[in-house]
């Protein structure tokens, strides 16, 4: 009898200082998906993997950190991808082509993460959607010598008068 008292003390012991981890891990998880910090949230998830993986931990105990998981991860995608997608909009705004095509690259990297994580095919569509507005938002800057097919004049012929103030 004494055994099965011990050993039941023994698994609330495991329980208590798990979710102990677990509780700060989340915390600084969830701090880091709301400030669209992904580096920090990915470590924060692989930490809180490592210490759900003792087989002597119950199942339901389990599967509710796992649920934790995919919600620290799909806030902490989505938040990063909508971040991302606003700086490169920013960088079309202002004619900076390698930012621009560079935070794209990023957004089409992370959002098989996000779609993985729980993020829907709406919010596939939605993305796809604003990334290519963004790949056609920014209009050619002509340099100032002109182009090949149409260089500036360097005397252009004078205006001619404006007849209608005779």
């Amino acid at each position: 009898m004494s055994r099965g008292t011990d050993q039941l003390k023994e698994m609330e012991q495991l329980v208590a200082s798990t979710r102990r981890r677990t509780d700060v891990l989340f915390k600084t998880g969830m701090e880091a998906a709301h400030a669209a910090d992904v580096n920090r949230m990915e470590r924060s998830t692989s930490s809180l993997r490592e210490a759900i993986k003792n087989p002597k931990l119950p199942r339901d105990f389990v599967l509710g950190i796992q649920g934790q998981l995919r919600d620290i991860e799909l806030l902490g995608y989505r938040k990063y991808i909508d971040a991302t997608l606003n700086l490169a909009r920013r960088a079309a705004q202002t004619h900076d082509d390698k930012k621009k095509f560079a935070l794209l690259k990023t957004v089409r990297d992370y959002l098989p993460k996000a779609v993985a994580a729980g993020a829907g095919e709406d919010f596939r569509r939605d993305t796809m959607r604003v990334m290519e507005i963004v790949e056609f938002t920014g209009t050619p800057v002509v340099p100032p010598e002109g182009t090949k097919a149409k260089p500036n004049e360097k005397n252009p012929a004078p205006m001619p008068a404006n007849r209608a103030k005779f």
